[in-house]
């Protein structure tokens, strides 16, 4: 097997990811293994062997859960770390995958038809009950040029091409970074690791250079891995061809200069396709479409993720006999059951209709007291804000019943450009931001770039350990050019609005939180603005350990449990073997937020919440019990914690707390909130 005079290690592994190999941890491994010092393969029961640094090869392996692989390398640490990695899950929920929603559909109908009716059984990827007329979506053929440049021009285009795509698809994921969830924002980061393959790459330029165009030679290419994926003898990783097309649409659309497809519709329709593509998914609009159903997919497929972020039903695996039914036609979408009913007469329209009035009225609860304050059942007041950066999705966050902004990421500003932002700039943002609170609280943290937030063109210094280097606040420090101004900008704003708020990030030592108040307050004095609410971001350890120092001078403090999380147990949460374990209900960070409520509780200061644990319905109400009085969530969930608050009073939220902070770790702590309702 091994033909250098090299010693060749190997292992089994049994792949431990309830869906199987599938894209997201192929991503995760592939870029584990980039970092190490000898190359590794997988090798199937079949024989089929596989780099783990190329994509579409782990892919092509079909690896499903239970499935033995062979790990191969020469080198005996990249092995154990390879293997250990895949044994972990790489991020993946290890818990067992639910069974097919088919098998017990009937005991989730949520409407039963009376009489005879065409019915077509799905699989359920989307909960909801519509009714509607469905509208046929074809997928995107392209008309290739016959013309063909010389080799560098061919080579050149198919370079810009993958530049614009890789921007188009960065943009996508950051707007599911700030606006849906991390399961969203993985998914388009897994399509910029589809985008890099090597393999694709230099195949691609091969053919340029055996005299195809660009856009003939790349969609020859991945063509060819789209119909690779399909033949897998794996539902779940077969279903990431549909990435791969997405992938492709984006440089095809940037080769031949079309502009990504939108939906255009005079009234709301259901979207009936063979196929959607995540990106197709996401540029979907709520306000057109009701429902969508396809022919092929999966409920685990990314663009049934996506769907599910957007609160949209939906059904997949209908198979082909869907796209017979004619434009127009009405349908009742059951996504709970996975069921689509054709053509209902109207003694059953009029049943449906009930029906999906009965669901929305259940649902219409809590949307009904989305304005009211957030509180306990015993009227304990709790702010739920949302986390908002731009002032054009301040009035839907509003809407939501957010009740502020608790965290604006100004460093936003910074991200979606490709150069400085002036004082001008961020005045204008900020006002426009302020000015659409409606009275209402605006928080802004200054400028938090580093650890995973680069942007090139500020020239930073490569740092080997970014998040333990210079971001946050010491960034600030070191480059006055970028903080002072800033601060300007937000004084200026604060001398016509009163409901301004800043905070530190990154604030580790008392001489970060004495060195920034002093610059603030410098500025603030030369601008004339008045003294407004100034707080700091609890992300570091020593910043909890701290707290009652800090908080007889500071005003508040806002806690963000994604950056303590991991630096409290020393895990990563990018990391592909860690990410999964580092639970911001683990009672070691449980303990750093206890300590940092009892001290601003003894200083009459407020404490908030502005990481992810503030919208994860189980922890939110850890985080109330420990004495947090503000959440900062996504604008969608602002409802959905308002809801689960309101049916326990503090007592109640307080025993439950001390009740985690007794246990051994995040796995204990999450049994314990399962078993709370």
């Amino acid at each position: 097997m091994n033909t250098s005079n090299n010693k060749t290690y190997q292992q089994n592994v049994i792949i431990p990811n309830p869906l199987g190999f599938h894209a997201r941890p192929a991503t995760q491994l592939s870029k584990l293994v980039k970092k190490l010092d000898a190359p590794v393969f997988l090798e199937n029961s079949d024989g089929k062997r596989a780099n783990t640094r190329k994509m579409f090869e782990l892919l092509g392996l079909g690896l499903a859960s239970g499935s033995v692989v062979t790990v191969i390398s020469e080198s005996q640490e990249a092995l154990t770390t390879v293997v250990k990695a895949i044994a972990s899950g790489l991020g993946d929920d290890l818990s067992p995958a639910k069974g097919n929603p088919a098998k017990d559909s009937q005991s989730k109908l949520l409407w039963q038809p009376q009489g005879d009716i065409i019915c077509h059984q799905g699989v359920a990827a989307s909960d909801g009950l519509v009714i509607g007329k469905i509208m046929h979506y074809r997928q995107q053929h392209f008309a290739l040029p016959d013309t063909v440049g010389t080799v560098a021009e061919e080579t050149a285009a198919f370079r810009r091409a993958l530049q614009a795509a890789e921007e188009t698809i960065e943009a996508m994921r950051q707007a599911a970074s700030e606006k849906a969830s991390a399961d969203q924002s993985e998914i388009f980061a897994a399509h910029l690791s589809l985008l890099d393959d090597k393999d694709m790459v230099a195949d691609t330029i091969t053919l340029i250079t055996q005299g195809e165009n660009a856009a003939k030679a790349y969609k020859k290419v991945s063509d060819t891995r789209i119909a690779e994926l399909s033949a897998v003898d794996n539902a779940n990783i077969a279903a990431r061809a549909t990435d791969v097309r997405d992938v492709r649409n984006h440089v095809m659309n940037a080769l031949l200069g079309i502009d990504a497809r939108q939906f255009h519709v005079k009234a709301p329709v259901i979207i009936c396709a063979e196929d959607l593509t995540p990106s197709d998914t996401a540029r979907l609009k709520p306000e057109q479409v009701l429902a969508i159903i396809t022919a092929l997919g999966g409920p685990t497929s990314h663009s049934a993720i996506i769907a599910r972020g957007m609160g949209m039903p939906a059904v997949v695996a209908l198979g082909n006999k869907i796209r017979a039914i004619p434009d127009g036609s009405t349908l009742v979408i059951d996504g709970n059951a996975g069921r689509v009913y054709v053509n209902p007469s109207d003694e059953q329209l009029t049943s449906a209709q009930q029906a999906k009035e009965k669901l929305q009225a259940a649902l219409a609860k809590n949307w009904a007291r989305r304005m009211e304050a957030g509180q306990t059942a015993d009227g304990t007041l709790i702010n739920i804000s949302a986390n908002v950066n731009h002032p054009e999705d301040v009035p839907a966050a509003l809407d939501l019943g957010a009740e502020g902004v608790g965290l604006m990421r100004t460093e936003f500003l910074y991200l979606e450009r490709d150069c400085i932002p002036d004082e001008e700039v961020q005045e204008k943002t900020y006002r426009a931001m302020a000015q659409a609170m409606q009275g209402k609280p605006l928080i802004i943290r200054t400028l938090d770039i580093g650890g995973d937030k680069e942007v090139d063109y500020l020239g930073l210094a490569h740092e080997d350990n970014a998040f333990l280097g210079i971001r946050g606040i010491r960034l600030c420090f070191e480059r006055p050019d970028l903080f002072i101004p800033q601060l300007r900008a937000i004084c200026r704003v604060a001398k016509d609005f009163d409901n301004i708020h800043l905070m530190f990030p990154m604030i580790g030592k008392f001489s970060d939180w004495q060195r920034a108040k002093a610059l603030l307050d410098d500025v603030r004095e030369e601008i004339g603005a008045p003294v407004f609410p100034v707080g700091v971001m609890v992300e570091v350890p020593s910043a909890a350990l701290l707290a009652n120092s800090l908080a007889k001078h500071v005003d508040f403090f806002s806690i963000g449990t994604n950056d303590l999380t991991q630096y409290t147990l020393a895990m990563d949460r990018m990391h592909p073997l860690l990410a999964n374990q580092a639970d911001a209900v683990h009672p070691a960070v449980l303990c750093l937020i206890n300590i940092t409520a009892q001290a601003a509780a003894k200083h009459d200061k407020w404490v908030g919440v502005c990481g992810g644990a503030a919208g994860d319905k189980d922890a939110a109400k850890l985080l109330v019990g420990l004495g947090v009085r503000e959440l900062s969530v996504p604008a969608p969930q602002v409802a959905t914690i308002k809801a689960v608050l309101r049916h326990y009073t503090l007592s109640e939220l307080q025993t439950l707390a001390q009740k985690a902070l007794a246990l051994g770790g995040a796995v204990a702590v999450r049994e314990l909130l399962k078993a709370h309702h």
